[in-house]
């Protein structure tokens, strides 16, 4: 499936909703996620509906959606495809700036690491085609 399409998006929601480390490390999180594609003027990205360890919903992300959501993490396509491979773990990726949060404080999220990290770990079970 073509990373980030709404097929993409659909398994990634399914991956999420089978995760049981997911679901034990995110009790309490109740805010909306962007994962975005920063690719100069191309820019992807989508909503996640996260809610105590469910995911409602995954969508492409319109400029309502990201002026009204909590978190915003991005990173270039080369980047998510060396998460996604597990060539490059998240934590290297935020500590070599290749992984950003662009919206959202830090210290709200450190609560909830095991949960980011389950979350992608998610993703890295959706068969994804990088172009």
């Amino acid at each position: 499936m073509k990373f980030f399409s709404p097929e993409w998006a659909a398994e990634l929601k399914n991956q999420i909703n089978m995760n049981q480390e997911y679901k034990n490390s995110s009790e309490g999180w109740e805010w909306l996620l962007i994962l975005s594609i920063k690719e100069g003027k191309n820019n992807q990205s989508l909503l996640l509906d996260l809610n105590n360890g469910e995911c409602r919903g995954i969508r492409s992300a319109n400029q309502d959606d990201i002026n009204k959501c909590h978190f915003i993490i991005s990173a270039g396509k080369e980047t998510w495809k060396k998460i996604l491979t597990g060539s490059l773990s998240a934590m290297q990726a935020m500590m070599m700036k290749s992984l950003t949060i662009d919206k959202g404080n830090m210290s709200e999220l450190l609560p909830y690491v095991n949960s980011l990290k389950e979350l992608l770990n998610s993703a890295t079970r959706v068969q994804t085609e990088f172009e």
